[in-house]
């Protein structure tokens, strides 16, 4: 990125107010001096938008990056720079440069891909199809490289907290998992390059503890139920993940050490065995002693300590890719463990995903991918009886996606096929022995075909003003008997003039979502384990109508005020037909189908980048409006957050978070099998982390007669605190206690 160090040196005293009217006054006619300059970076053969390419002034600290549709704002002085180069550059493809005189607003800059090859360090990532901009309209947020880099956080779920509607709910011993405008976390689609991790999960919903931050080139996320390409089942939304491809030699290596007997490490590494065939690894470890228990009675209050309550999880993922003049092939493995031990329960997981990706210029991408899985549960009934499930599942899953366009019309067709085989085994060890009391083997199959049709259009008369309709289809089968069909449609106006531009939008679109075997299963065992009733019943799908308005307005400046100010708002309503309905029983979780559940929502935020040229300030709200809150329990009403970034030139950096969870509700059954509710109550709390990272340009180091050159390595020192009002305590179902974490990263 750049150091944008164009200054405006004015004062700002705030004695009189006749002082502030000069202040201002002035500020406008330091800004009328610049002319705009807008215009939008394309991809020269497919057509698509280029998000985060790099637009500056040759030979001034004047540049800014296009955002998620490639779109860019620059405020320039055309008198004193008319002679200057405007240059836009994107890894992986031609530099482009005109002289800024030539330069006209609202000019469309196709950029050319340039050939693989390890000459210089780059990413690649042009021939991806990216499926989340093809979607029907609808409230998005992405997270670029650069974010990721500015917030610094070892935690996949912190990436998430300045976002509205979006609640992260869980905690390093269970998973964290997250959910979107009030959904279940099993109602959001997590997809890894393409790869589905709910099914990673044995309720269906994917744990972010599995990616960690530095693995992530970018990242979608789209809100809304209404989503038939990649939302199938996704009630609450969907979260698509691009992980890095770099082809340049590296090493990183992370250790992060916190409260709760809190240890893990992290790393990847990159090495370029030929000029076109790249091989990465990225793996972490982690381990958690919490120390407390989740008593039927203790469920809303402080918890019972408890020593033997101990946590491991570890992943590991390689990925061998190979490039070529035409497209890029990938062969992914994925490795997932998980060992949860307390005193009356443990839970061994073991996945391993076999994946094989190809994409070509010509905007197909093709995925095949075998996940395998086995799951062990055990349950102390009692202290000399213990109930053990047993989980053995396998999912091939192909699916194929094709982009074709012409003129200003564009057709995106997915097709999905999966093939779930599940054996499942209940035994039950007491004093007399252990005996198999059920066994048995279920498979399924499903296949969907999913479409989305947009054309763009615009007004003679208007030429900055110019709209995108879409029409969205997708059918959904399964072998079992279930057939189901769903349309979409989407509306939405560009209006641009200068460095304005405003986006509103409309959807309308329905959705069905069908449970796995293994979620089935694992339901039915929750529930039954005396071996009275060993009958199989599969949960049946659920669905779901939604409607979605909203505005995005964007503005950009040049001076050193504020760059850029964006301002998102969003209102909703979803319905949830058949809903499969979560509630714990005592030590347990009982599922059942029932009934019906309307949310309507608001989101909003602002976000004011580029202040001072090192500060970034954001502000995003929520409010729920739940039909039955007992449906959606642990849901907050509202949701309110503010969000500091400070980072300076020479590396010191500080970030903080200010957030307010309202008021929820949850309803059990206690200890004498009576229904009881209770309100979860509002809360206030702070996240901070301060940190210096500095670069090692070059340092040579000799020993022995050994001689190593250390070429662009940084080094990364990090104190987090989290929770440190300690409002909740373990005060609701979710661990939210005050902890603080140390961290030290190593890149190459």
């Amino acid at each position: 990125m750049f150091d944008h160090n164009c200054k405006i040196m004015m004062p700002l005293p705030f004695k009189t107010g006749l002082t502030i009217f000069a202040f201002l006054l002035g500020l406008y006619a330091q800004n009328s001096l610049y002319a705009a300059l807008h215009g939008r970076v394309i991809d020269s053969e497919n057509k698509q938008p280029l998000a985060g390419a790099n637009v500056y002034i040759l030979d001034q600290p004047i540049g800014v990056s296009t955002d998620r549709d490639g779109y860019f704002h620059l405020s320039v002085d055309r008198q004193q720079l008319a002679d200057d180069t405007l240059v836009v550059g994107y890894s992986g493809y031609v530099t482009w440069k005109r002289v800024l005189r030539q330069c006209q607003p609202g000019m469309i800059i196709e950029l050319r891909r340039t050939s693989y090859t390890l000459d210089r360090p780059i990413d690649i990532y042009g021939h991806r199809i990216d499926l989340s901009r093809a979607e029907i309209p609808h409230s998005q947020e992405s997270i670029s490289v650069q974010q990721i880099e500015d917030i610094g956080s070892v935690e996949m779920a912190d990436l998430f907290k300045r976002m509205p509607a979006v609640h992260i709910e869980g905690n390093d011993l269970q998973g964290r998992r997250i959910q979107i405008r009030g959904s279940q976390a099993s109602e959001v689609n997590v997809y890894l390059d393409g790869i589905l991790l709910n099914n990673l999960n044995i309720d269906g919903a994917a744990d972010l503890s599995l990616i960690v931050p530095d693995q992530i080139y970018k990242m979608d996320v789209l809100k809304g139920a209404n989503l038939p390409l990649l939302g199938g089942g996704a009630f609450g939304g969907v979260i698509n993940i691009h992980s890095r491809r770099q082809t340049e030699a590296g090493l990183k290596f992370k250790y992060q050490e916190g409260s709760y007997g809190k240890e893990a490490y992290s790393g990847h590494v990159n090495i370029p065995l030929t000029s076109k065939l790249i091989l990465n690894y990225s793996g972490s470890y982690h381990q958690f002693r919490p120390r407390i228990e989740y008593f039927s009675g203790e469920r809303f209050d402080d918890k019972t300590a408890n020593p033997h309550i101990f946590s491991i999880r570890d992943n590991h993922q390689m990925d061998l890719s190979y490039y070529t003049d035409s497209g890029q092939w990938r062969l992914k493995m994925f490795s997932y463990r998980l060992n949860y031990d307390k005193t009356d329960w443990s839970n061994a997981r073991d996945n391993y995903l076999l994946a094989l990706n190809y994409s070509n210029k010509h905007r197909f991408d093709l995925t095949i991918s075998q996940l395998f899985s086995l799951d062990r549960v055990k349950r102390f009934v009692v202290e000399s009886t213990r109930d053990e499930n047993i989980y053995s599942n396998e999912n091939l899953q192909v699916r194929a996606a094709k982009t074709f366009s012409k003129n200003q019309l564009d057709l995106q067709l997915v097709s999905t096929y999966a093939h779930e085989a599940l054996d499942t085994e209940s035994r039950l060890k007491d004093r007399q022995g252990s005996r198999t009391y059920f066994k048995s083997h279920h498979y399924d199959n499903f296949f969907s075909l999913s479409s989305v049709l947009s054309f763009t259009d615009r007004p003679d008369s208007a030429r900055n003003l110019w709209w995108k309709t879409y029409l969205g289809a997708r059918g959904d089968f399964s072998a079992t008997g279930y057939r189901d069909f769903g349309n979409s449609l989407g509306l939405r106006l560009y209006w641009q003039k200068e460095a304005w531009r405003l986006e509103p939008y409309i959807n309308y679109g329905r959705n069905v979502k069908y449970p796995t075997l293994l979620e089935s299963a694992y339901t039915r065992d929750m529930l039954i384990f005396t071996g009275i009733d060993t009958t199989f019943e599969q949960l049946e799908p659920e669905y779901n109508r939604s409607y979605e308005g909203g505005l995005r307005v964007y503005r950009s400046w040049s001076h050193a005020m504020v760059n850029n100010l964006e301002m998102q708002m969003a209102v909703f309503t979803n319905t949830v037909y058949n809903k499969i309905l979560k509630r714990p029983l005592g030590d347990l979780i009982v599922q059942s189908q029932i009934g019906k559940n309307t949310t309507t929502g608001i989101e909003s935020s602002v976000q004011l980048s580029g202040l001072d040229n090192q500060l970034n300030l954001s502000l995003g709200y929520t409010a729920l409006d739940i039909e039955n809150l007992l449906l959606y329990q642990y849901k907050p009403s509202k949701k309110f957050n503010l969000q500091m970034q400070y980072q300076t030139p020479f590396g010191f950096y500080l970030n903080g978070l200010l957030f307010y969870d309202g008021k929820s509700y949850a309803w059990y059954f206690d200890d004498r099998n009576q229904l009881a509710t209770n309100r979860i109550d509002e809360a206030w709390d702070i996240d901070f982390s301060v940190g210096y990272q500095f670069r090692i340009n070059a340092l040579d180091v000799s020993a022995s007669g050994y001689r190593l050159n250390l070429r662009n390595m940084v080094i990364n020192a990090r104190l987090s605190g989290f929770n440190l009002l300690d409002s909740k305590g373990f005060q609701d179902y979710y661990l939210r206690k005050r902890s603080y974490q140390a961290s030290l990263s190593i890149r190459y």
